[in-house]
This record gives C-alpha cells, structure tokens and sequence, in this order.
C-alpha cells in the first residue's frame, strides 16, 4: 500500500511521504485513544481501584463511559488515517476528523482538570493538556475541511 522511491515520493502517486507520516500519526494517536477506551471497558473496575485520578473520573461519570467516548473517538481518528488518501475527493475525512478530534479533545481536557488534583505528578495532566490540545487542533482542520466541502452537500 504505501510504497516509497528512493526520492521520498509514493511509487503509486496516491498519496505522499508526507502524508503517508500523517496518516501514520494519525492512526497512532486513534489507536492510543482506542487502547485507552477499550482498558477503561473492559477493566473498569480495576483501574478505578488503582488509581486516584480514575476513580475521581468515576464520580462524574462512570469510568465505562469514559471508556465508550474514548473508543468511539480513537476509532474515529483511525477512520480519518484510512481515509486519507481519498480526502480530497470524499467527504469522511473531515468528519472523521471533526468528530473524532473534538470527543478526544474534550475527553482528555476533563480527564487533565480532574489530574490536577488527583494525580501522582504534573506529568500526567501535562500528558492530558497536550493530547487535547493536539487532538483539538485536529478537530479544528476537520471542521475547516467540513466547512469547505459544505456546498458538495
């Protein structure tokens, strides 16, 4: 799929290096988000044993939710990487983008206000503050790309 000469460029034309390293990113950052949902799911009971911040996540929601949003956001994100080559012409990549982005931004953004005062260090809501901001800044370009493609409706 994603075949490279020896001057950086996509032996298939579909898609550059450049944009082949974004899509890679992309995808990493959907599926850290993921992993985190899928753990939040399926081991909720643990981690909110385990750790202070996650139980104080679990009085303002339930940490499985927490879990669903971020699932549903990582998947959203990875969507946007598969859809990369095909940006310019459909109209799922911004979605995937402006959807994914903002649930992720949003999620973190709690999640680094509630690490303020129950995690172990300042890394962890430092962590948190960088992963929404980026993530919101990738919702940000998708709204662009909606908002460009709004008379392709």
């Amino acid at each position: 799929l994603f075949l490279i000469s020896e001057r950086g460029e996509s032996m298939d034309k579909r898609i550059s290096y450049a944009e082949i390293i974004a899509s890679v990113m992309l995808f990493g950052s959907g599926l850290l988000t993921l992993v985190r949902g899928v753990f939040w799911i399926f081991e909720n009971r643990e981690s909110v044993q385990d750790f202070p911040l996650y139980a104080a996540l679990n009085h303002a929601m339930p940490i499985w939710a927490w879990g669903v949003m971020f699932a549903v956001s990582g998947l959203m994100v990875i969507g946007a990487s598969w859809q990369m080559p095909r940006r310019t012409t459909g109209k799922s990549f911004g979605w995937f983008l402006l959807v994914g982005g903002l649930g992720s931004s949003v999620a973190y953004f709690i999640i680094a206000i509630a690490g303020f005062d129950s995690a172990s260090n300042w890394m962890t809501p430092a962590q948190y503050i960088t992963l929404s901001g980026m993530n919101g800044f990738l919702a940000f370009l998708g709204g662009v790309r909606v908002w460009a493609a709004k008379d392709t409706y």
